[in-house]
């Protein structure tokens, strides 16, 4: 290794690998659809109720989504941008296919002492492997859609707490956010109007609801971005156009 070697960084070289994490219904298929040029790799149902949308067809076997991946490295063709529905489906599959195959069908050895978990871990080690030559030698956007999940936190300094993270095991998890360039929360903002605010005695009243999509972490929501995939806002209504904006 010379000084030959050393590299310039450049700001959000290659398209984002990007996870949404959000409850069911609220619209993150929708969101993966209006993704330039969207390519579709399911484990449910409901891309297939949107118009004109490319897809796979469902899948339920952990080599029938690593086979959609190959045909879209090996293939020609215009899709931009990949987008799996959803993660925590992937996940389920191979655990399944893992427990059956290396537990002997016993999800109780499975989860003893998280065994299980990190024989997954490390087998979806090869599939980010792929989507990482996906991204740099096809130059797809990455996008992985899921449920979202929660773990017990221990706090040294406090009490301990539960934060919001990916419906899978920690592990697993772990090896997502420190892949991602950026991660996403969906969820709804409630509009609420007082009993005083009308001038009456009562109950406050839910008026609606808005659907935002948040980047800001907190303690108790595993969110965020990656240095150079930083966006202008860290929340904001959730569409894809409102998203594309704040880059």
């Amino acid at each position: 290794m010379t000084l030959a070697n050393i590299k310039k960084g450049k700001r959000g070289k290659m398209r984002e690998r990007l996870i949404i994490l959000g409850e069911k219904k609220i619209g993150k298929t929708t969101f993966g659809a209006a993704a330039p040029s969207p390519i579709f790799i399911p484990t449910e149902d409901g891309c297939s109720s949107i118009n004109g949308l490319d897809y796979f067809p469902k899948q339920n076997t952990y080599q029938g989504i690593l086979d959609c991946i190959i045909s879209l490295g090996k293939d020609k063709h215009d899709f931009e941008t990949v987008v799996f529905d959803t993660l925590d489906g992937i996940v389920d599959i191979l655990s399944e296919e893992v427990t059956t195959k290396e537990f002997s069908g016993s999800p109780h050895k499975f989860n003893n002492y998280l065994q299980g978990n990190k024989v997954v871990t490390a087998k979806l080690k090869g599939f980010v492997d792929m989507l990482d030559r996906l991204r740099e030698e096809k130059g797809m956007r990455i996008i992985l859609l899921c449920h979202p999940g929660t773990a017990n936190m221990k706090n040294p300094e406090g009490e301990d707490y539960v934060k919001t993270t990916g419906a899978m095991g920690k592990f697993t998890w772990g090896l997502f956010t420190n892949w991602a360039d950026r991660i996403g929360y969906a969820g709804y903002d409630f509009i609420i109007r007082n009993a005083d605010d009308a001038g009456k005695k009562g109950k406050a009243k839910q008026l609606g609801s808005e659907r935002h999509l948040r980047f800001g972490g907190t303690a108790s929501l595993d969110v965020g971005c990656r240095v150079g995939y930083e966006l202008k806002e860290d929340k904001m209504m959730f569409d894809y156009k409102a998203y594309k904006e704040n880059q």
